[in-house]
């Protein structure tokens, strides 16, 4: 096998932003267990940042990436 599925798990929610050329971007890294979840956290970060252009997520539960579901 090429590459070993080496995974680290996320134990406390964890928060970053960065600014390119005056666009910020904000990153969200939270421990969910299935979409229902993904999609109460979503919501909340949405209504959090009202003025975002885009809301981007990556969603892997149970070694499955999952992107479709949450649009």
């Amino acid at each position: 096998m090429l590459f070993k599925n080496n995974y680290c798990e996320i134990v406390d929610e964890n928060f970053n932003s960065l600014i390119i050329q005056k666009s910020k971007f904000i990153s969200y890294a939270f421990k969910v267990y299935d979409l229902n979840q993904v999609k109460r956290k979503l919501d909340l970060l949405k209504k959090k940042h009202k003025k975002a252009n885009h809301h981007c997520c990556l969603c892997f539960i149970n070694g499955l990436i999952n992107t479709k579901e949450l649009r």
